[in-house]
């Protein structure tokens, strides 16, 4: 059974570019509660057969409902758990994915470069190049690096004294050929004390917003994901955050960064250019928290490598307040389907009312269980959501059997996984299109 995406009422299309002639990549936008998520993402996840998923998720019900189903379809199903760390089966540290210079420039502008409209960037940058120099300080020192201990040498240099000056002078003297970590710190040698202050607190504010106590504690086990493992078979990985705590997706969209490198990385090392399982990548909240470093750079590429992504935002202009006019244009320009379920921001009823030849009444006054499909090279689609409710709601028990069924003659619903079900065996009626 080959990979769907299950959009709407009658539509379902093929996951299979070669067959569409269209890239995978999927804007979802629609306000909180239109059902993004139960008519979009769970019909998608039961329509997933041959790919790898990564996906965001905020309600654990759907790690407990969908886990088994995914193992007994053979999946490896792995949690990387943001919201409880300390507990996590997976750990995560961004500083075990750095093997270059440019790796330490993505991870400290990840971080500390995210006011990017900031009238005054100049500290921002400055914060950027003090985290260099201590991230690349920790590496030429512990033996066994984290990012705790990055976390931990912060701490030790809040000082500007003559401490700090040796522990930078004692690295350049360990490498004699060229220092990267004393060359970067040799810019706040001389700042003035009040100048030193001030970068130094703005790159700690930036720490707060990525890093809580449980998640240092996580990054002080190490990591133990194999990136390239999800590309080399069928895999499930849920990255689970809560929905109550922006640093939770600020650490995961450097997650993500780091995932989606490594995994072009790996692409471009194969003979064909392609990964082995294709890895479908779902992101909700895409424009909360962090932005994903170069993600409108990266996104013209995924259709290559065997990569594609699902965006749900709740408006264009939480996307652009994220990522920029231009590189927020650019992201939509590269997702050749684009599903709007509704909502109250008047820009992007504009938009959509411009794509679609309608006033602008007209799209804020659509109706709630409607929703709108555009595909690259088709005329918009106006259709109904999937009802994901009538599954479970109508799924009777056999007394005698104890096996629930459907009177469409769907065998093995319950009340609790009436929905996931029954979505798959949509996903296998349907025809593509």
């Amino acid at each position: 059974m080959k990979d769907l995406y299950v959009l709407g009422k009658n539509a379902s299309y093929s996951a299979d570019s070669e067959v569409t002639g269209l890239n995978n990549n999927i804007i979802v936008c629609g306000g909180t509660g239109c059902g993004k998520t139960m008519s979009i993402v769970e019909p998608t996840l039961m329509a997933t057969f041959d790919s790898s998923l990564v996906i965001t998720v905020s309600k654990r019900r759907l790690i407990d409902k969908y886990t088994p189903i995914f193992r007994k379809a053979g999946y490896d199903v792995k949690v990387l758990d943001f919201a409880d760390p300390e507990n996590s089966e997976i750990a995560y540290d961004p500083l075990l994915q750095i093997n270059s210079y440019g790796d330490i420039d993505d991870i400290a502008g990840s971080i500390a470069l995210y006011d990017f409209e900031s009238k005054d960037p100049y500290w921002e940058h400055a914060a950027k190049n003090m985290l260099c120099a201590e991230i690349a300080a920790v590496l030429m020192r512990e033996t066994a690096p984290t990012f705790a201990d990055v976390l931990k040498l912060h701490t030790t240099v809040a000082s500007q004294d003559k401490a700090n000056e040796k522990i930078f002078n004692d690295i350049a003297q360990k490498y004699p050929e060229g220092c990267y970590a004393s060359t970067r710190w040799a810019d706040f040698e001389d700042l003035a004390h009040r100048t030193y202050g001030c970068v130094y607190s703005t790159l700690s504010a930036s720490f707060g917003r990525f890093f809580t106590e449980e998640s240092k504690k996580m990054m002080a086990r190490g990591s133990n994901l194999d990136f390239r493992s999800v590309a080399d078979k069928k895999t499930v990985l849920f990255v689970y955050v809560s929905s109550a705590n922006a640093a939770h997706y600020a650490l995961a969209n450097m997650f993500y960064g780091q995932l989606l490198k490594a995994l072009i990385e790996y692409g471009e090392e194969l003979p064909n250019g392609e990964l082995p399982v294709p890895v479908r990548f779902i992101f909700d909240d895409f424009a909360v928290g962090n932005r994903i470093p170069d993600f409108a750079v990266k996104i013209s590429i995924f259709r290559a490598m065997g990569i594609s992504v699902m965006i749900l935002i709740q408006s264009e202009t939480q996307l652009r307040g994220m990522y920029g006019y231009n590189d927020a244009v650019t992201i939509i320009n590269n997702c050749d389907t684009y599903v709007y379920m509704g909502g109250n921001d008047t820009d992007t009823c504009s938009e959509i009312g411009r794509r679609m030849g309608k006033p602008l009444h007209e799209i804020l006054c659509m109706p709630l269980n409607r929703e709108i499909i555009f595909r690259r090279g088709s005329e918009p689609m106006i259709t109904e959501r999937c009802d994901t409710v009538f599954a479970a709601s109508s799924a009777k028990k056999n007394p005698s059997t104890g096996e629930y069924s459907r009177t469409n003659n769907v065998k093995g619903i319950s009340p609790e996984d009436g929905k996931a079900n029954i979505y798959r065996e949509l996903a296998r009626r349907s025809v593509a299109l």
